[in-house]
């Protein structure tokens, strides 16, 4: 889940799998994601996650292994096939994975 909270627009992408396919339903079940963020920039809960996890900033995590480094754009990763094969096989990059936390904090 992304929010913008800027005046301008957020320019971003996400690797994912072939296999992958949106499921929006559980977003309208709930009537929304997990947390709302207000125009003045408060974070609420959304009282349908009784149980929602709290809110992280992460940092971006450079994976070398996989030729995953600051200053590589997503088109850089093209003909590279294990820089992206985790998305299709997980299982098989479980152990580089393992020690990646992203920089993450959890929001005070």
């Amino acid at each position: 889940m992304t929010i913008n909270p800027g005046k301008v627009d957020l320019v971003m992408a996400n690797l994912v799998s072939a296999e992958f396919s949106s499921n929006y339903g559980p977003f309208a079940e709930k009537r929304g994601a997990a947390y709302y963020e207000t125009e003045g920039g408060a974070l609420v809960k959304n009282p349908h996650y009784p149980d929602a996890s709290p809110v992280r900033y992460c940092d971006p995590t450079e994976v070398p292994e996989l030729g995953i480094e600051k200053g590589t754009g997503l088109y850089d990763l093209i003909g590279r096939p294990r820089s992206v094969a985790f998305l299709n096989h997980p299982e098989q990059f479980m152990e580089i994975f393992a020690g990646v936390t992203g920089g993450c904090l959890p929001m005070l």
